[in-house]
């Protein structure tokens, strides 16, 4: 399956497009439409260069839907999915709950571990805390009813 042009808008909304390199909620540099891979201080890029970024970072969270994806799903269900898997990264959704409950077609398990992805873990004091973000919970529950709509 591929992401579908809602699927596409609807990540967009979501991550907001920046040209200039900005660190996020957890301290990471992001350029464009929520790209982190070779985002550094003082970068930018054109709306083409970031649109050229979005596809191939949405190509390879499309790959990871699908290979780890075993049960039929519907397009609004690979699109939350990508949404999710390109926010979270493709290892945590291979090794996510979700899947797993995905996998033995517990759909509606599944919608709820949505859900579970929105914290950030930041470094305080050397040690590791998970904190909780409002714009991380409001768009989880955004893909949670993106993927319970038939």
């Amino acid at each position: 399956m591929e992401i579908s042009k809602t699927g596409l808008d609807f990540i967009k909304k979501q991550e907001g497009e920046v040209l200039t390199a900005y660190r996020d909620s957890a301290g990471v540099w992001t350029i464009g439409v929520g790209h982190t891979k070779t985002a550094r201080r003082g970068m930018t890029i054109t709306s083409a260069e970031s649109s050229e970024l979005l596809n191939k970072d949405l190509d390879e969270a499309e790959k990871a839907v699908n290979r780890v994806i075993k049960v039929a799903i519907n397009q609004n269900q690979f699109d939350a999915l990508v949404s999710l898997t390109f926010n979270i990264g493709t290892d945590a959704l291979a090794q996510s709950s979700l899947v797993r409950y995905l996998n033995i077609k517990n759909y509606v398990e599944a919608g709820k571990r949505f859900l579970l992805w929105n914290k950030i873990t930041k470094v305080i004091k050397g040690r590791k805390v998970a904190i909780e973000l409002k714009g991380l919970t409001k768009r989880r529950e955004r893909e949670k009813a993106l993927f319970e709509t038939k």
